[in-house]
């Protein structure tokens, strides 16, 4: 699958996340953790700028959302391969889904 593909594809997968009241970066980190448990889009994500040139926001927005999750160890870098899902482990950290995107929520919005 080309980047622009999968960036497309993960694009689609996270639907209106913009609606939300919170940072822009903030509210995609929480698409996309929600996308990456459902395994709705890949575990290999797009670059960031594939990313961010496919949903019109800035690299920044889109760098701080995988920081994000990098730092809630959902997801890893990986030399080769860029930023790359960390399923299993965020299954192991979320058992219940509903109540770990709150806790993401709660505690993204104190920083």
């Amino acid at each position: 699958m080309l980047a622009t593909e999968r960036a497309r594809v993960v694009a689609d997968a996270l639907g209106d996340w913009t609606a939300s009241s919170d940072p822009l970066y903030v509210a995609l980190a929480g698409a996309l953790a929600a996308a990456l448990r459902t395994r709705r889009i890949p575990t290999h994500l797009p670059s960031e700028r594939t990313l961010a040139a496919v949903l019109h926001v800035s690299r920044g927005t889109v760098a701080s959302a995988y920081e994000l999750l990098r730092d809630r160890d959902l997801l890893e870098r990986e030399r080769g391969s860029g930023s790359v899902a960390r399923p299993s482990r965020a299954h192991e950290i979320c058992p219940d889904p509903l109540e770990c995107l709150r806790s993401f929520f709660a505690d993204a919005t104190t920083r």
